[in-house]
């Protein structure tokens, strides 16, 4: 199940269940927008709040992550993925591939735009 907090972390929504229900039941959901809301609102709460060690504000960062290993192929698969669930197909500790300098530049150079709307399904 997936949760977007915004403020307190210590309940959930309702409307929660129902996404989560539908996606048990195989229905796919494009999570790209909340994620970047969510992101963006944790960075505007960052940037104008006036004590950060103070700041307790969570970023799900992790999708980015994810989003960046699918499109440019950084990550190594697992052996048996679970079917349907496709960011499990990453998890696992030490899953991406290290690149150096000229390596990097090389796979920003590849870019396939033509693969952008596969990852607004992850």
């Amino acid at each position: 199940m997936f949760v977007l907090p915004n403020k307190k972390v210590d309940c959930i929504r309702a409307s929660v269940f129902k996404v989560a229900s539908l996606m048990a039941h195989g229905e796919l959901f494009s999570f790209a927008v909340p994620v970047l809301a969510s992101i963006y609102c944790g960075l505007k709460a960052i940037s104008t709040s006036s004590n950060l060690g103070a700041c307790d504000i969570l970023l799900p960062i992790h999708y980015v992550y994810g989003w960046i290993g699918e499109y440019f192929e950084t990550y190594y698969r697992v052996s048996h993925p679970q079917r349907g669930v496709q960011m499990w197909q990453i998890s696992a500790e030490k899953m991406a591939k290290h690149f150096d300098l000229v390596d990097a530049r090389k796979l920003f150079q590849q870019v396939n735009v033509h693969n952008l709307h596969n990852l607004a399904m992850l």
